[in-house]
Parts: structure tokens; sequence; C-alpha cells
């Protein structure tokens, strides 16, 4: 069961036979299944997919087989930046890495800060290190786009390429602040470096390029079966392309990776279109009425139109 606002999807189920419940909103559940374990199974190891920017809580209910019957409770707290982990600070910045900043000051303590970005981050050290400055690096385990986080007494710097990472950030910290009465002011104004966003966007489109082209190879599968007579024979579809002629022999495989593609696709989507409003967000325009403009993007993909959307200054196509 997930409580609060967090989307949760369902990769792999194991050896569960798993059945599904609408979320029940009025009581701030979000996801709620029931895996049911048959045979002699008595281990369980299941995949579920988040999406960063929400946190909640998953609670898992385990019942025991034998009598009497037990229930434990695991708890896991699922963190709007989940999907980042701590990595070793880098000694100076790469100059080529383009990243997009934020700074923020006010009336905080080091401490204060240090909870606030807690509340972020999974794998943060639940004391403040020693020192008048702390600084912590993570990586997205996803897109691999660094996350700089440097706070001491009334300052806060925040960098990426990842906006979206900088705007839940800047939310979360905000309204942190806002909780605790402190002043909080957002300035100097975000620095926002057109070569981070072109940068994020290099990095999400060999994965979208990679799913939606399975879904098509998947997609000609039959068709090409049935052109070559399903005998199997390389013979008979020699008239094909390379590329097809490569799609049928890894028929197998390709369905194999298939299984999960449409929520792979439908999770990328998602992270294209919160990088869509945070990207004008920071512009101070309001683009939520055109998030369509990313559904229709994906049905008809290319780097060029994936450029024109974000208003990003065209460059070649990154190795997909």
């Amino acid at each position: 069961r997930n409580i609060f606002s967090i989307a949760l999807t369902l990769l792999d189920p194991g050896p569960s036979v798993p059945s599904f419940a609408e979320p029940d909103l009025a009581n701030g559940n979000m996801f709620l299944a029931t895996l049911r374990i048959q045979g002699n199974t008595n281990r369980l190891q299941v995949s579920i997919m988040t999406q960063e920017g929400q946190s909640g809580t998953l609670n898992a209910f385990v019942f025991t087989k034998v009598s009497p019957k037990v229930c434990h409770l695991v708890e896991n707290k699922i963190l709007p930046l989940s999907l980042h982990r701590s990595v070793p600070i880098p000694k100076e910045l790469d100059p080529a890495e383009p990243y997009c900043q934020v700074s923020m000051q006010g009336s905080f303590g080091l401490a204060q800060m240090h909870s606030w970005i807690t509340t972020c981050f999974p794998s943060m050290p639940p004391k403040v290190p020693e020192g008048d400055s702390v600084r912590f690096d993570f990586e997205s385990t996803y897109t691999h786009a660094r996350v700089s986080v440097q706070y001491s007494k009334g300052e806060a710097t925040f960098r990426s390429c990842n906006l979206s990472a900088l705007a839940t950030i800047k939310d979360l910290v905000s309204k942190a602040a806002a909780s605790s009465k402190v002043k909080l002011d957002v300035k100097p104004p975000p620095v926002i470096d057109e070569n981070a966003v072109t940068r994020m966007l290099t990095l999400l489109h060999p994965k979208l390029h990679k799913l939606l082209k399975l879904k098509e190879d998947v997609r000609f599968i039959e068709a090409l079966h049935e052109l070559s007579n399903g005998t199997g024979d390389d013979s008979a579809h020699s008239f094909l392309s390379p590329d097809l002629q490569n799609v049928l022999k890894r028929a197998d495989e390709l369905r194999a990776e298939h299984t999960n593609n449409a929520k792979h696709i439908s999770f990328l989507e998602h992270v294209l279109e919160q990088l869509f409003i945070d990207r004008f967000k920071f512009r101070s325009i309001n683009v939520k009425h055109r998030v369509s403009e990313v559904h229709a993007l994906v049905d008809k993909y290319s780097w060029e139109a994936l450029l024109t959307l974000f208003a990003v200054t065209a460059t070649p196509t990154p190795a997909s």
C-alpha cells in the first residue's frame, strides 16, 4: 500500500500473482496491490517503479502461511528525489559539464538547511558534517545527471543540468522554510544555462529512442512472420532489409524486452512532461496547458522536434 501522493508502477511481481485495487484517494492511497504466493515459495522480490517529484510511504503487509497468522509491516519511505544516489565530490567542476544554478539566502542555520535537504535525497547522514560549509553530490540512477548541493549558515546553492531536480529542491526547501517561519529568498535569480538544458535532453534522447524503436520492432514481428510464410527459413525472407531480418532473428528476445516497454515509455513521457513544465517555469511561463504537445512528440518522435518543443538551439543528433 502506498500512502500520500506518489504514483507507483509494479514492473515485476516475481513468482506472485498480483491483483490491484483502484486508488483510494480519500485515504491518500495511490497504489494498492495484493501479491499471492503460490507453492512452497517463502521469499519474494518485486520491482517497483516510482516517479520523482513527490514523496510517500510504501507499506508492505506480510502475512505468514502458518498458524497463528501474523502480519509484519515493512515501511519504506520514498523521498522526492528517490532515484538519486550519493557520489564522491569531484576536486573541481568539469568545465565541459554545463549546469543551471539556484541560490537561496535567508535566516536559516546550517543544521536547519541540512534537515530540509534530508527530506529530498536518500542516503543523507542524519547529522550535519563538521565545518562551516557542507557539500553533497548526487547522481540520477536513471539519467546519470549530477546534482550538487552546497550550503552554509544563511546561504545555499544548488547546481544541475536537470531543471526538474532543481525545481523540486527549490519547492521543498521553500515550503519547509515557510512551515518553520524562516525567512528565505531565492537570490540572486536562477542561472539557466541553455547548454545545460540541451545536455539534459541529450541524456534522455537515447533512452526514449531505444524504447520507441523496440515498440516499432515488436509491432513488425507478426507481419514479418507472415511475409516469410512462418517457415523460419532464412531464404524465405532474404528479400527483407538487413534491419528487418535482424528483427525476425531476435523476435523472442525483443518480445521479452517489450514486456514492460509501455510502462517505461509512460515513465519517460512523464519525465519529459515535468521537465517541459519546469524548463519554462524558471522563465516564469506557465505551459501546463501545453503538456499535450509532449504526448504528441512521443507519438511522432524526433530529436529535432524535441529541441523545438523545449525551445533549444538545434544541435546534431546524439548517438542512440
